[in-house]
């Protein structure tokens, strides 16, 4: 069952389109004027064409309850967390460059699955061994009344 899922804002899917594109032309350019020029265009073409997937494959944060786990992150990197691992679930605010960016942040016993776009609003997972889980949520609130219900329901 999905609780949250939140992907990039418009405006930051449209930025990085034409930050692409406008570096994709300046490289086309460059290539097209050297010599032997030709024979590297396909593999320019082809490395920013894998590029772009693998960023599109990074715009949205899902979280899910599937048995006794929770799955947090992106549809290729994503984490499971056993929910009775789980100590405390919070709503919290963060600031994006506290942590160096978008995508998937680590700092010390913690780390952060976010998108451009999420107005700084997330979920905080404790852990029972001190670590934390933290991920963007459009709504983190209901998020987390509904990761504290699936836990209160588990068989211990």
């Amino acid at each position: 069952m999905v609780i949250s899922e939140i992907r990039w804002s418009n405006f930051s899917r449209w930025l990085l389109t034409l930050g692409l594109g406008a570096e994709l032309v300046v490289v086309l350019v460059a290539v097209g004027r050297s010599p032997g020029g030709a024979k590297v265009l396909p593999l320019v073409i082809a490395g920013f064409a894998l590029v772009f997937l693998l960023l599109r494959l990074v715009q949205t944060v899902r979280v899910a309850v599937e048995g006794m786990e929770l799955t947090v992150g992106f549809p290729i990197f994503r984490r499971r967390i056993p929910l009775h691992s789980i100590d405390e679930v919070t709503p919290v605010h963060y600031r994006w460059y506290q942590w160096g960016g978008w995508g998937i942040r680590y700092r010390r016993g913690a780390v952060l699955y976010n998108v451009p776009g999420d107005r700084g609003r997330a979920v905080e997972l404790k852990l029972k061994d001190g670590k934390k889980v933290l991920f963007s949520a459009e709504d983190p609130d209901q998020v987390c009344v509904a990761i504290r219900a699936q836990r209160a329901a588990m068989p211990y």
